[in-house]
């Protein structure tokens, strides 16, 4: 009350363009945020897909090249088991003879059977410890599931996932001069014993999806590093790993 009279605030309400307006710009400010979430999702999911590739690749690769370098190692110490000749011997996985229970071969790969020695401290493609004058056989394969498996004869594992497929090419020297003359699949060679090398190439994928449905065939699915290999567009990362391994025994 002042001077007797009563005071009116008067109050004045939002408009419907006013609050249109302030529900555009809060949509805009949203969709940005929301925008730039995902694709740090997207990069995240790349970069992380693109390491694993890269880890699976490098370790198949030298996991199969390390016990292909021990390809025919004898101890001439000692008087054991007789040697398992040849000791190196390339297939297809439509070999029936292969044996990699649980695990289905997948059809068109390649496959290779490698034979050595044992001694203190040497182990099977399964981390097995080989006793001293005993010869084991580790048979890489790659299966259905698209893993690298491996087979000591006894026990079949997995070495890595994500392994699409394996390409393997064999160097016969012939002028018995120790350096592979040319390269030749499975299928071509007449004599094991002629083989002094070998090429290991690998297809492997990111094994989970990285981009939405809607992105297939862009070509940031290409493997950029593929000459052997052309994959199937997927939702799938894809790198090609290779190897040449001279064989020392």
């Amino acid at each position: 009350m002042r001077n007797g009279t009563q005071s009116v605030i008067q109050m004045r309400g939002v408009t419907i363009m006013e609050l249109l307006v302030a529900t555009a710009v809060g949509s805009v400010v949203i969709g940005s945020v929301l925008a730039f979430y995902l694709n740090a999702l997207e990069s995240a999911a790349f970069l992380n897909s693109t390491s694993r590739v890269q880890e699976s690749g490098r370790f198949a690769t030298a996991h199969i090249s390390r016990t292909m370098r021990m390809a025919g190692y004898d101890d001439d110490q000692t008087t054991g088991a007789a040697a398992i000749v040849p000791a190196l011997e390339g297939t297809t996985s439509s070999d029936n003879s292969l044996s990699m229970s649980p695990f289905t071969l997948k059809a068109n790969t390649d496959a290779i059977k490698i034979s050595h020695e044992g001694a203190p401290q040497v182990r099977d493609c399964q981390g097995v410890e080989i006793a001293t004058d005993a010869w084991v056989t580790n048979t890489y394969a790659i299966s259905s599931n698209n893993e690298l498996i491996c087979s000591n004869g006894t026990t079949t594992g997995i070495i890595a996932e994500g392994i699409e497929d394996m390409v393997l090419q064999y160097g016969i020297d012939n002028d018995a001069d120790g350096v592979a003359n040319r390269y030749v699949s499975e299928n071509n060679v007449a004599d094991w014993e002629d083989v002094v090398s070998a090429k290991v190439f690998l297809l492997v994928n990111s094994v989970e999806t990285v981009f939405a449905a809607t992105k297939r065939g862009s070509n940031v699915y290409d493997c950029k590093s593929c000459d052997t290999f052309n994959p199937t567009a997927s939702n799938l990362l894809h790198g090609e790993f290779h190897s040449t391994v001279q064989f020392r025994n």
